[in-house]
């Protein structure tokens, strides 16, 4: 939902910048759950 608000909210300027930084943000929230969970399961 919140996704596609965001991409109908973008379309009148910098579409590709905003895109791109979405696509960052998703991709470094995903590294750090993933190493977090990572160091977790290592640790027990």
């Amino acid at each position: 939902m919140l996704f596609t608000v965001r991409v109908l909210g973008i379309r009148r300027t910098g579409v590709d910048m905003d895109l791109a930084m979405a696509m960052g943000v998703a991709m470094f929230g995903l590294f750090s759950a993933s190493t977090a969970y990572f160091l977790h399961k290592l640790k027990g």
